[in-house]
């Protein structure tokens, strides 16, 4: 109607500081209501609009009371910036969906959203300003509860990107870390082995000597695969051929 096109009727609050969205996620009003209540620039400014409680309507959607899966991927689909956003207890979406147990698939979106890199630029790492506390909260705050959310983030990334993911920097410019190095056991586990040749090897020393013209050795440590690991790993040579003659 006329007064949807005014993007303040979005933000306009009832005489219990509501807007239409709290309303109706409130009311458990489903998708399909929410949806509508979140086109436009007026539907994300009432995305990010907050209670005495500081919670934005991802924060609402997230908590017990008003739990609804399909409502929560359409508020973060609509408005992603929700998913970086604390409330008045000083947590994060991420936070509330793991303290209340979501399912697998809410925490796995929310961390997509709030990744500190550009998913869709596969060719190089573009980092995102201002995105990637979800990412850092999972791989060092949550004891590897959630190792196989990390897991599936990595296996959409390129090689440039998951390397921009394990030097994921959090902390002031005095104490800033580095994921690798802070997150918990099967976490790190995970990063190294995302990074490792085949997901298998590692090298070590400077680089490939030349063994015989036309085949480079390197020195490596063979971790095995998923299915048979190799405890501590074992050296070997991986030889690298610069034609299939030479290989055969």
């Amino acid at each position: 109607g006329e007064s949807e096109s005014d993007p303040s009727f979005f933000t306009m609050k009832n005489n219990k500081g509501e807007t239409p969205l709290t309303r109706a996620i409130k009311s458990l009003s489903g998708r399909q209501v929410v949806e509508a209540l979140l086109i436009g620039v007026g539907g994300q400014s009432a995305a990010l609009n907050t209670n005495s409680a500081s919670q934005n309507a991802l924060h609402l959607a997230l908590g017990s009371e008003y739990y609804d899966a399909a409502v929560i991927l359409s508020i973060l689909k609509s408005s992603p910036t929700t998913a970086t956003v604390v409330d008045g207890k000083g947590m994060l979406p991420i936070q509330v969906a793991c303290l209340n147990s979501a399912q697998h698939e809410i925490v796995l979106a929310i961390a997509i959203v709030d990744l500190p890199i550009d998913l869709g630029a596969k060719e190089e790492a573009i980092i995102r300003d201002g995105f990637g506390e979800s990412w850092w909260y999972l791989l060092c705050e949550t004891d590897d509860l959630y190792v196989d959310v990390i897991t599936e983030i990595l296996l959409l990334c390129s090689h440039p990107q998951k390397v921009a993911l394990c030097l994921t920097q959090a902390g002031g410019e005095d104490d800033s870390q580095i994921a690798s190095t802070c997150a918990t056991s099967q976490c790190k586990l995970e990063l190294r082995r995302c990074l490792r040749f085949f997901g298998r090897f590692e090298f070590v020393g400077s680089g490939g000597e030349n063994h015989v013209l036309g085949v480079q050795k390197f020195d490596a440590i063979d971790y095995g695969t998923r299915e048979a690991p190799i405890q501590d790993g074992k050296k070997v040579n991986l030889y690298c051929f610069t034609d299939a003659i030479g290989f055969s």
